[in-house]
This record gives C-alpha cells, sequence and structure tokens, in this order.
C-alpha cells in the first residue's frame, strides 16, 4: 500500500481518491470564510494560475497536460511551483488556495 502510494505521488497522481477531496473541500467550504486573496493570485504566472484552476476542479497532472497541451513534466515543475508560492504542503492544500483565491467555485 505504502508503495503504492509512493508510486502514485511520483507519477503526480493525487493520493487521496477525488471523491475525498470532495469532501474535504466541502467540509472546508462549510466550516470557514475563503479569504479570497487576490494578492496570492498576483504571484502566480498565468499559466500556474491555469493548472492551479485545473487542480481546484480535481484534474490528475495527466489530464493538465492534456488539456493545457504540455508535458507531464512541465506540470509538475508548474506543480512545485505553486506549492512554493503559495506555501502549500500537499495538493489538498492546492484545492483549497485554488478555492480561496477564487479561481473555483463550488459545484451545485
Amino acid at each position: 500500500m505504502l508503495l503504492d502510494a509512493i508510486r502514485r505521488i511520483h507519477a503526480g497522481e493525487a493520493l487521496y481518491a477525488a471523491t475525498i477531496l470532495t469532501r474535504l473541500v466541502e467540509h472546508y467550504l462549510a466550516t470557514s470564510t475563503p479569504t479570497r486573496d487576490a494578492g496570492a493570485l498576483g504571484m502566480l504566472t498565468p499559466r500556474e494560475g491555469d493548472v492551479l484552476t485545473l487542480i481546484g476542479r480535481g484534474c490528475s497532472n495527466q489530464d493538465i497536460a492534456i488539456e493545457l497541451h504540455v508535458s507531464a513534466n512541465t506540470v509538475k515543475t508548474h506543480v512545485s511551483n505553486l506549492l512554493a508560492k503559495l506555501q502549500a504542503r500537499d495538493r489538498a492544500q492546492l484545492v483549497i488556495a485554488a478555492y480561496d483565491i477564487g479561481l473555483v467555485t463550488a459545484r451545485k
């Protein structure tokens, strides 16, 4: 199980199932007030903003690569930059940042 998780992370996949991430985000949205920090968005390049939006929508690195017509390695670089710029520990925190900044909203 641990090796599978390591392989998935190395491949750029989410460690958590999309359904779990969706529940985490729904819980976060129900229990907090998003900050809509426009300053954080100003730190990002337009392409990083695109990647963050797609991460917020639950896309995998492969999905993002296909959508943006770039390589999976390019997506990994953007994700690494986003983690550093937004001081996020993991992809789940990037999803939350996408909501906080206002790049994505909850589906109803």
